[in-house]
């Protein structure tokens, strides 16, 4: 009598606890049953004892599917981890409640981007819910991106959905990649056992470009395409490079299918090149970079001491147009030795320094 007394009130305690499972799965939405259930289980698992149950109790009744994606599987680093980040930094903006803005170098607007660890997502009629959870501290601690929904959409999740995510992330990473600067890691991190990389990157953003380069305008304009920025970096050989077989490469570039480079070698003397080393077909232009112009010299004063005009800009004219001196002549002249040293005391400094060039030269004239 005792055990089915006992067998009936756990019958009719399962059946109510059914009862109120169908009524909270008909009557809450999903983004709300995701809430009570992380907050059930924060809660559960405050009791020790329960601890060790609540997964799995948890799991067994609910309907909804998690998928990890973390930051570095077996010591390697996710490719999927961060084309889902940039996913969700870019694409999932509209979906999202908090954002952040930035505006880097030459951009003509605002970059928008998620500032939020949840993001809701929804793909032919299924909702997701992505969630970057972090272990660890902020900067070194394990990064895992969290795909949540029901199991109902397993299937076009993980038949369509994931790879449509990444996809695009590559896409859109490969439309905004900048140029990176990559460092190694201080040797104090360099632990056999960790999961993180031996190289830091942070952007590339000189503050060089056309309009602080010192030469003449029309040059400018009329060699700007043979510059190619190039982020891929190949690691330096110890070894010697004969001068065959630097030709040899040079030679080799044209049948490198679609990995052309663009080489720049520069000297002082041409007169002293192997003509086979500058025929046409192997060094197909030759520039001839002038000595520094006025129009030049205004360039460095803007970029180093940033006047557009001064009294003794008349002068330095006149002296230009008569001494031939190189543009990092003169750019050493125009950086002020210490703060007491004003525009006037360098501009000062490069008139001297432009009389005695041209005395020389014309004393060497005379000789």
């Amino acid at each position: 009598m005792m055990m089915g007394g006992a067998m009936g009130t756990f019958g009719s305690s399962m059946a109510s606890l059914f009862f109120l499972w169908a009524t909270f799965q008909q009557m809450f939405p999903h983004h709300l049953k995701i809430a009570i259930k992380e907050f059930l289980l924060s809660t559960f698992q405050q009791v020790s004892f329960v601890q060790r149950f609540s997964d799995h109790i948890i799991n067994f009744f609910s309907p909804y599917v998690v998928i990890s994606f973390p930051e570095y599987e077996e010591y390697h680093f996710n490719h999927a981890f961060a084309a889902i980040d940039t996913y969700l930094g870019a694409k999932a903006i509209d979906k999202a409640h908090k954002l952040k803005a930035s505006q880097v170098k030459e951009s003509k607007g605002l970059v928008l981007k998620r500032d939020e660890a949840k993001v809701r997502d929804v793909y032919q009629g299924v909702h997701v819910w992505w969630e970057l959870v972090t272990t660890g501290t902020d900067h070194d601690g394990d990064r895992t991106h969290k795909l949540t929904f029901h199991r109902r959409g397993l299937e076009i999740v993980t038949g369509s959905y994931i790879n449509y995510v990444v996809e695009e992330g590559i896409s859109i990473e490969a439309t905004t990649k900048k140029m990176k600067l990559f460092t190694n890691n201080p040797s104090l991190n360099w632990d056999t056992t960790s999961k993180k990389s031996l190289w830091r990157r942070i952007d590339f953003e000189h503050p060089a470009s056309f309009q602080t380069l010192a030469m003449d305008p029309w040059k400018k304009e009329e060699r700007g395409y043979l510059f190619k920025k190039d982020s891929e970096k190949k690691e330096q050989s110890e070894s010697r490079v004969t001068l065959s077989g630097l030709l040899n490469f040079i030679d080799g570039i044209w049948s490198a299918c679609g990995q052309e480079r663009i080489i720049i070698f520069t000297t002082n003397h041409m007169e002293k090149l192997d003509p086979a080393l500058i025929r046409r077909g192997r060094m197909d232009m030759h520039i001839e970079l002038s000595y520094c112009s006025f129009e030049a010299f205004k360039v460095l004063a803007k970029n180093y001491l940033d006047v557009d005009s001064h009294p003794l800009f008349g002068e330095i004219e006149s002296l230009l147009k008569d001494t031939k001196i190189a543009p990092a002549d003169v750019a050493e002249k125009l950086i002020a030795k210490n703060q007491r040293i004003e525009v006037d005391g360098c501009l000062e400094d490069l008139v001297q320094s432009l009389e005695r060039k041209m005395k020389e030269q014309r004393g060497q004239d005379e000789d």
